[in-house]
């Protein structure tokens, strides 16, 4: 299922009813969106008091696309490979001899 990002008329939405004072659950059924989402977007761009649609647009807009194909083509550039095996290596050269979860 591919992921629908919120839209900037949908920010700056969320922006006005934030300042009159409606809630995550309110705001989503407006929005025909999870009361989560609002949530997490507001969060994650500043809280009620100082979410801004214009910043938090700008911030998406600049970010990478995060796609599967994008975070294999960022691992590959980092020489990073991501089989199983490389994987468990990974994860045993982790443990020290000195943790609880060292098995002999």
């Amino acid at each position: 299922m591919a992921v629908k990002l919120l839209t900037y008329t949908e920010r700056k939405e969320i922006e006005a009813l934030l300042h009159k004072g409606a809630t995550f659950p309110q705001i989503g059924k407006i929005l025909g969106r999870s009361k989560n989402t609002v949530r997490n977007e507001v969060r994650k761009f500043g809280a009620r008091e100082n979410y801004s649609a214009k910043k938090a647009q700008a911030l998406c807009d600049s970010a990478p696309e995060r796609t599967r194909k994008s975070l294999k083509a960022f691992l590959a550039k980092e020489n990073k490979p991501t089989t199983p095996a490389t994987l468990k290596k990974r994860q045993e050269s982790c443990i020290s001899p000195h943790s609880s979860s060292y098995v002999v």
